[in-house]
């Protein structure tokens, strides 16, 4: 039986946790800063800058997922 190379389902998983849980955050944050004015200000970018980073850091695992793997590299050694 021969292993083929498949995305790590449980990455997949945490990853989409993680964003349901940051839009959570974004969503909550955004509604507390309507009520206070110095959350708005402050917490929005810093939550917005967070997501950005995360998102980036995302989209490069996901390319070195997808990089093709040598010829002459052996996984079972």
């Amino acid at each position: 039986m021969q292993h083929q190379n498949i995305p790590s389902v449980t990455r997949r998983s945490r990853l989409r946790r993680l964003l349901v849980l940051l839009a959570g955050i974004c969503v909550l944050a955004s509604l507390v800063g309507t009520v206070v004015g110095w959350v708005g200000t402050y917490l929005v970018p810093v939550v917005v800058i967070l997501v950005v980073v995360i998102l980036v850091v995302a989209l490069v695992m996901w390319a070195v997922e997808r990089l093709p793997e040598p010829p002459n590299r052996d996984r079972f050694q």
